[in-house]
C-alpha cells in the first residue's frame, strides 16, 4: 500500500502479526460486578525496532486494561503484548542514515506502522475478552501525531 510523503512513496508488507502474551489479573479473574462501558483505561508502551539488513521494521505493543474505580483508583483488569513485523519494500529509499549514523525514519511510516498494530491490539483484546465481564470494554481509536511529531523523520 504506498503512501505519499514528501514526494517519497513508501510501500509496507505485514510480514507477522503474533499475540506474545495476554493474562487477565487476579482481580479480574475474581471480579463478578459488571464494569460500566465509561470506566475502562488503557496504557501503551511502544519499542519500534529497525532491522536494517532485513529491511524491516519491529513493533512490540505492551498495553494494559485498567478499570477507574472511585476517587482516580485504576485496578489492573488484564495485559497483553503483541508484536508487529512489517517489511519495507523500498527501504534505503525512505530509511537514511544522518551524519550521526542514526536512523532518519519517516513520521508517516511510523505512524501506519503503530496504526496497524493498534488495530492488530483492538481485534486480540476483542477477541481475549469476547466471554467475559468486559467484553463492552474497545480499544480507543488513538491520534497518532500525538505520538509522534507531525512532518519529517524520527530519529532511531
Amino acid at each position: 500500500m504506498p503512501i505519499e510523503i514528501k514526494q517519497e512513496t513508501f510501500t509496507i508488507g505485514l510480514i507477522e502479526n503474533k499475540l506474545l502474551s495476554f493474562q487477565l489479573s487476579e482481580y479480574a479473574t475474581n471480579n463478578k460486578i459488571p464494569i460500566l462501558f465509561g470506566n475502562y483505561e488503557y496504557t501503551f508502551q511502544f519499542t519500534i525496532q529497525i532491522h536494517e539488513k532485513e529491511k524491516q521494521i519491529s513493533i512490540q505493543l505492551d498495553t494494559n486494561l485498567l478499570q477507574i474505580q472511585e476517587h482516580s483508583l485504576k485496578v489492573e483488569l488484564a495485559s497483553m503484548k503483541l508484536s508487529c513485523l512489517f517489511t519495507i519494500i523500498n527501504f534505503h529509499d525512505v530509511i537514511k542514515r544522518d551524519a550521526n549514523n542514526a536512523m532518519q525514519t519517516p513520521t508517516a511510516l511510523l505512524q501506519m506502522c503503530a496504526a496497524i498494530a493498534l488495530g492488530s491490539a483492538r481485534g486480540m483484546y476483542s477477541a481475549k475478552l469476547a466471554s467475559t465481564l468486559y467484553s463492552n470494554s474497545v480499544l480507543p481509536l488513538l491520534d497518532l501525531q500525538k505520538l509522534f511529531p507531525q512532518e519529517g523523520q524520527v530519529k532511531i
